[in-house]
């Protein structure tokens, strides 16, 4: 059966773990970890942002609907003070 956009590949989700818990352990720099490992760098980083997505609970578009909506409420709130003066 064939994924879908978005779909979670779970043992590849538990390997890049495993990974960025044993690079963080080794106290090597991401560079040489993934060079003793054979991995690649940019999918290292990568896995590390996903990862820090999936634990956030927000999606990237999520993310930037929160973001614009405290950009908005700050900027009301300048406008309110400033009004008031």
């Amino acid at each position: 059966m064939a994924r879908g956009k978005g779909a979670r590949d779970l043992k590849k989700e538990a390997d890049w773990r495993r990974h960025m818990k044993a690079q963080v352990g080794s106290g090597l720099s991401v560079g040489a970890y993934c060079r003793r490992h054979g991995l690649p760098m940019h999918g290292f980083y990568w896995w590390r942002r996903e990862v820090g997505r999936r634990e956030s609970g927000l999606r990237d578009g999520e993310k930037r609907r929160s973001v614009m909506v405290e950009a908005m409420q700050l900027t009301e709130m300048v406008r309110a003070i400033v009004g008031a003066a």
